[in-house]
Formats: C-alpha cells, sequence, structure tokens
C-alpha cells in the first residue's frame, strides 16, 4: 500500500516553505522535482543495500506490449534469430548495487522471467542447463528484450524508476496513465519527509547565497570609497 502523498503536494509543500506560497520565477516546478527524483534515487538506492527492495517504491506496467524482432540488426542487415522487444522504451531505471531494478512476469501464466544484464547475454550458450531459460535483460537502448521464447506478447512489469511520470507513457487495464503527479508517489513516509527536509535545505543556501549577492554596499565601503 503506497501513501497518498503526491508528487504535486510534495512540490507545493517546498514552494510554501520556500515562499509564502507566492510564485517563484526562479525555482520551476520542474527543478524540484528533479531535486526530489535525486534524493528519491539516493535513499532508494541506500535502503535497497540494507533490506532489499521494498514494493513500496516499485511502480507496475501492466501488460506491457512485446513483439517480434532481430537479436540483431547491424548496418540495417536483419539476422534470423528472433527475440521479443518491447513496443516502447522502457523508463530509466535507478541504478541499485548488485541487484536487478525490474521484475517481468508473463502475462500468459505468471511464468517470471529471469533477470540478468545485457552484456550477460553470450555466456548463455555456455549454460549446459539453464541457457534455455526464459530471460529479460534491458539493452543501452532502453527496449526490454527476452530471450527464448517467442510466443508471449504481453509481460507486467514492477520497476524502480528514476524519474515516476516517465510510466504515464503506458496505459494501465482502464486505458488510463499507470502514472501522474496526482498519483500516490512511490515512496515511503518516512522518506517523504526526509526528501521535503534535504530539497527544502537546498533551496534556502541557494536563498542565502542570492541575498549576499543583492546585498547593498556597507556605510564603511561606501566610505571608504
Amino acid at each position: 500500500m503506497k501513501y497518498g502523498i503526491t508528487l504535486n503536494m510534495i512540490v507545493d509543500d517546498i514552494l510554501n516553505d520556500k515562499n509564502g506560497g507566492m510564485p517563484n520565477d526562479d525555482y520551476s516546478r520542474e527543478q524540484i522535482m528533479f531535486k526530489i527524483f535525486r534524493w528519491r534515487e539516493l535513499l532508494i538506492r541506500r535502503d535497497v543495500e540494507r533490506n532489499g527492495i521494498n514494493p513500496i517504491f516499485q511502480q507496475s506496467i501492466n501488460c506491457l506490449e512485446l513483439e517480434l524482432t532481430d537479436e540483431t540488426i547491424c548496418c540495417g542487415v536483419a539476422t534470423e534469430c528472433k527475440v521479443l522487444k518491447s513496443v516502447l522504451e522502457i523508463p530509466q531505471l535507478i541504478r541499485i548495487k548488485g541487484r536487478h531494478a525490474f521484475t517481468i512476469t508473463s502475462t500468459n501464466d505468471d511464468t517470471v522471467f529471469a533477470a540478468m544484464k545485457h552484456t550477460e547475454v553470450r555466456s548463455l550458450p555456455n549454460l549446459r542447463f539453464t541457457g534455455d531459460v526464459k530471460r529479460a535483460f534491458l539493452k543501452p537502448d532502453n527496449y526490454l528484450y527476452i530471450l527464448n521464447d517467442k510466443f508471449t506478447r504481453y509481460a507486467n512489469m514492477s520497476a524502480l524508476f528514476f524519474d515516476p511520470r516517465q510510466a504515464a507513457r503506458f496505459r494501465n487495464c482502464s486505458g488510463d496513465p499507470c502514472y501522474t503527479n496526482d498519483s500516490p508517489f512511490p515512496i515511503s513516509g518516512d522518506f517523504i519527509n526526509a526528501i521535503y527536509q534535504e530539497v527544502a535545505k537546498e533551496l534556502k543556501m541557494v536563498n542565502i547565497y542570492e541575498a549576499n549577492d543583492q546585498k547593498p554596499e556597507s556605510v564603511d565601503s561606501i566610505e571608504q570609497g
């Protein structure tokens, strides 16, 4: 169960705390959101290293559409080796040490596709007993690929996205975006507090620098001039 706090609510609170609710042209909502995502990523990475992946941090893409494609396309020359590939690009994932930031299951039979790095694909032929296991990986082109399966057309994905808003490109079973800025923000309540404090602290430090830059000359400095 996710908390009811939304991204818009967090940004509004930070802006209200910063300038009494008055508009501020220097700090757009977009800039504040990026700071929120950066602190969220840092806190999640630390927590995952200690406690594993908490489902509250994850977002779900249901019925992710897949299509058959060539495993390798070099200089426009296609091969005959077919693999499954997501129709749409996958949002950027949070990097976590020693783990995969995503889980893929088939909508056909709830089969879990073993997650792997794209650099490990070449070693599969050397795996005597598990080389034909259905596996999922992301390439640097940000598409999801699935090996050893040519029939699955839709998959369910749970993942740790750096920018939760990117899930809005996908639709849920009701036809609505998988995420909006008024959806529950994928973070725990104690981390929301920490993120709020750190972002507010950053903005206050910038305010101090701005105030010093705009500080009028002192009486002494005027007289010495």
